[in-house]
């Protein structure tokens, strides 16, 4: 009876356990269901008084050489300390604690369930609550832009800590880790938040993410399909954007064009190689002469453009050298590239800018503004699908042309 008994408390301890356990996770549950889809994300401070000290992934020799888990922003001098920290999208509040890092500061955590079906959680450390600025509540909704904390007096420097992952949903971490934090969960929360802004953009249709930079522009074959070179890795890409095969290369390849009709690999050593639509590699040959590239802010009809990195204006010119318009942009670089859209102007700078501009009167029609990186390769070709190319480093998006237009197109 009494080892009866005994198995007796047992199991409802362990239902009772589990009670308690399913207990805590209803007002997740129904915090989840409130807070609904997030529609857009920004940056949790202004970029353009806010600087990007420290970014993601580098190793820090104050922390023994470990990776950075997010990015590290410090405002203007002497004037970070008490800045507000703004909630980058709408979400539920996960974690929350002025004291989450001790004395390096308070702590907010937020899930973000976007219309795609993504979940991410964005971090905020190195905080602190005043008299008008509080933390948000755990379980509770914040939307876009509301204000979840301020900068906090910490070391060494006054500054705040984002991060953008999909782990973690309740744990602020260290900080740093001592593997690379992108095959850990953690993500780049540059890269995320300007090019899931694109993906929610009309327009957008495609995009690649390659674990390698382009060594040379995409080729687009005849029925809409690219070849993407990097380095010692040739990736056959579909219409639609979805990598269909990928093929070990022998050398490391630095160029791919057509010749006779083929698509054809360069290699470092100078030789090259016919490379089919089907991933295979073919016959040797000569390298083909370099392509040689003409001005990229030049049409084929003549109509030449200026853009001025310095004062981010536009200036169109006819085929004979006179000023058709001026227009000033807000662009992030003044290295671009122009293309024909229909009868309109296309806009591409090396930082990530895609504007579609009326070409008669420089108005500008649509636009949206893609992860670019540092250096690398960059191009932007428009396909007869009227899909719009762009090449940025590691990443291919594909864009629709007459979404992009907008208004214009009509």
């Amino acid at each position: 009876m009494i080892y009866g008994w005994g198995r007796t408390v047992k199991r409802f301890l362990c239902f009772g356990l589990i009670g308690a356990a399913l207990l805590t996770l209803i007002p997740l549950v129904r915090a989840q269901d409130q807070c609904g889809v997030t529609m857009g994300i920004s940056f949790p401070v202004d970029r353009a008084s806010f600087t990007l000290v420290q970014a993601f992934g580098v190793p820090s020799p104050r922390h023994q050489g470990r990776y950075h888990t997010g990015e590290d922003y410090h405002g203007p001098r002497g004037a970070s300390l008490g800045q507000p920290v703004r909630a980058a999208a709408s979400g539920l509040v996960t974690y929350s604690a002025p004291n989450g890092w001790g004395r390096d500061g308070g702590v907010v955590i937020i899930q973000h369930v976007f219309a795609d079906g993504t979940t991410v959680y964005s971090q905020y450390g190195h905080m602190m609550e005043t008299s008008t600025i509080l933390f948000p509540a755990r379980y509770s909704c914040v939307n876009q832009g509301d204000i979840i904390g301020a900068v906090g007096d910490i070391r060494p420097a006054p500054h705040l800590h984002f991060e953008i992952r999909t782990n973690q949903p309740d744990v602020p971490g260290a900080g740093y880790t001592w593997n690379p934090p992108l095959t850990l969960g953690w993500l780049q929360p540059s890269r995320f938040i300007l090019n899931m802004n694109v993906r929610q953009n009309p327009a957008f249709r495609w995009q690649v993410e390659l674990p390698e930079p382009l060594t040379a522009p995409p080729l687009v074959l005849s029925d809409g399909s690219l070849l993407a070179l990097s380095g010692e890795r040739l990736r056959g890409i579909t219409p639609d954007g979805r990598v269909l095969w990928r093929l070990a290369l022998p050398e490391t390849g630095v160029g791919l064009a057509l010749d006779g009709g083929l698509p054809v690999i360069t290699y470092s050593s100078g030789a090259a190689q016919v490379a089919t639509a089907n991933g295979q590699l073919g016959e040797t040959r000569t390298a083909p002469a370099p392509v040689v590239s003409g001005d990229p802010f030049t049409l084929a009809d003549g109509r030449r453009y200026a853009l001025d990195g310095g004062t981010q204006v536009l200036t169109a010119f006819n085929a004979d050298g006179s000023t058709r318009w001026q227009t000033p942009l807000e662009v992030d670089s003044g290295d671009g590239q122009v293309a024909q859209l229909g009868d309109h102007l296309l806009l591409v700078t090396r930082g990530g800018d895609v504007l579609a501009l009326h070409d008669a009167t420089g108005a500008r029609c649509g636009g949206l503004r893609l992860y670019a990186g540092r250096g690398g390769v960059f191009g932007v070709q428009v396909g007869a699908d009227g899909v719009v190319r762009v090449a940025l480093n590691d990443q291919i998006t594909g864009v629709d042309g007459q979404t992009l237009l907008g208004g214009c197109a009509s």
